[in-house]
Order: structure tokens, then C-alpha cells, then sequence
């Protein structure tokens, strides 16, 4: 399945989240792995992030939300009061980037706070996911996570996204075929080209999972759909390796 890892590319990484808090920064109760020690007194320097007068998110969204971003597992915790507090690296539990939220179109926007400045980032709700379209750090630099488009050139008779599609990866244009009864067939959008890779697929909400390889040496591939089209959003290679082509937080507990 290597083929597919030199197809797609290296993902996109997400860095620069934030140094240690300063050391101001109060403890936040319930999370794991985070000091005991007393919070010093706060001042107008190291005050928490305060909440919007009018916070205009929907509160159904708050929760704790986990996902790998730019290669390590990290955490959000999403409060119905507009705040939010980030742990951008799960194995360095102090390291943390409290912040705000609010709706803002269709995106959720957060502000988070680093000893650096203000970040930003935009993200859509996906299901019981939030999925991070772009990043911008401290210091004005943006980061867009786009994952590849596949779009549907076919439209056949059977489960929800059965058909054709077809997309550029890594400036090679690429053919997805996901027949009704399961099967499916990637290949080069050379018509006379011999498939790359053949599996099975199945339908997920809001998307779909392509699977190759045998047994004991499959490949996954995870799409979402938009619209018509499919967009690949993380891949998992026979090896262990994961490709995440956007960030995508899941929920794990609801407030």
C-alpha cells in the first residue's frame, strides 16, 4: 500500500500551538495531568481569557473533544460559556493555550492565548467531530488544511455514494470507482492504465471508508462527503502509519 503513501504526500502539520503557559496561567479543574500546585495571584498580564458578553455558539457543541493535530494527540475542551481551553500535546499536560469561541458564518471560530500572542483557528462541526480548516499563529502566518477532492464524474444505482470519481493527488490524477455491491477500484485516469488498488468500501455517516489489501496487510482510506464529491480527510497505512489530511477533533464526552 505504499503506492498510495506516494501518491497522497506528506500531511499537512499543525505547529506552533503555543509554548508552556505562563506561569500565571490558573489550573483548570477535571484536567488530567495537570498541576496541583496553588494558582498564583492573577493579574491584568496573566488574566484568563474572558467570555464573549453575547457568545453566539451554539452551547450543544460544548464537550471535550481529542485528535491528532500535526502528529500528536491533543485535546479541547469546549465550554457553553464561549471559553475553551487547548492542550495541543496530550504528553506535555502543561502545556496549554486557554482561549474563547464563538459561530461566525458556518465556521467556529477560537482565539486561543500563548505566551506568544493571539492564535486563531477556524473549524466546521462534522458530525460529533470539529474538522480544522485553517490556522493562523501568533506572529500572522495562515495555514489552510485542504484535503484532496474527488469529484463524482458517475452517479450509478446503489447505497449512498456509488459511482465514479476522479481527483489529482500529489499532481497525478487519480480515478475512484465504488460499485453497488462493494467493490472498490483506484486508478490512474489513464484509461488504458491497470488499477493501482482494489478493495471493498462501505458507506459512514457523512462519508465513506475504502478498504485494500489483504487481511493481515490492509489500507484504509477515510472520505467525507461534500455535496456530490468525496474529501479525503485521513488515511491509515498497512504499516501503522496515518496520514490526517485536516485535523479532526472527536468528541468524547458531552457537558
Amino acid at each position: 500500500m505504499k503506492a498510495i503513501h506516494g501518491l497522497i504526500g506528506a500531511a499537512l502539520m499543525l505547529t506552533g500551538c503555543g509554548k508552556p503557559p505562563a506561569k500565571g496561567d490558573p489550573p483548570v479543574n477535571g484536567e488530567a495531568g495537570e498541576s496541583n500546585a496553588p494558582s498564583p495571584e492573577v493579574s491584568k498580564t496573566n488574566a484568563p481569557p474572558q467570555s464573549p458578553n453575547n457568545p453566539t455558539t451554539p452551547a450543544p457543541l460544548a464537550g471535550l473533544y481529542r485528535g491528532e493535530v500535526g502528529g500528536k494527540m491533543s485535546q479541547v475542551r469546549v465550554n457553553a460559556d464561549g471559553t475553551l481551553l487547548l492542550h495541543p500535546r496530550l504528553d506535555e499536560p502543561n502545556r496549554r493555550a486557554p482561549g474563547t469561541w464563538e459561530k461566525k458564518g458556518d465556521a467556529i471560530v477560537a482565539t486561543f492565548k500563548t505566551p506568544d500572542g493571539d492564535g486563531q483557528a477556524w473549524l466546521r462541526v462534522f458530525g460529533n467531530a470539529l474538522v480544522m480548516e485553517k490556522w493562523q499563529t501568533p506572529d500572522g502566518e495562515i495555514e489552510v488544511f485542504a484535503p484532496s477532492l474527488f469529484k463524482r464524474t458517475v452517479t450509478n444505482a446503489g447505497p449512498p455514494h456509488t459511482g465514479t470519481y476522479e481527483g489529482t493527488i500529489d499532481d497525478g490524477e487519480v480515478k475512484v470507482e465504488l460499485s453497488a455491491n462493494g467493490k472498490a477500484v483506484v486508478s490512474s485516469k489513464d484509461t488504458n492504465s491497470q488499477p493501482l488498488h482494489q478493495g471493498i468500501w462501505k458507506s459512514t455517516p457523512g462519508g465513506v471508508e475504502i478498504t485494500v489489501g489483504d487481511k493481515d496487510n490492509q489500507s484504509k482510506a477515510y472520505l467525507r462527503a461534500e455535496g456530490r464529491d468525496l474529501l479525503l480527510y485521513k488515511l491509515e497505512e498497512a504499516d501503522g502509519n496515518v496520514e490526517n489530511f485536516q485535523p479532526r477533533l472527536e468528541r468524547i464526552t458531552e457537558e
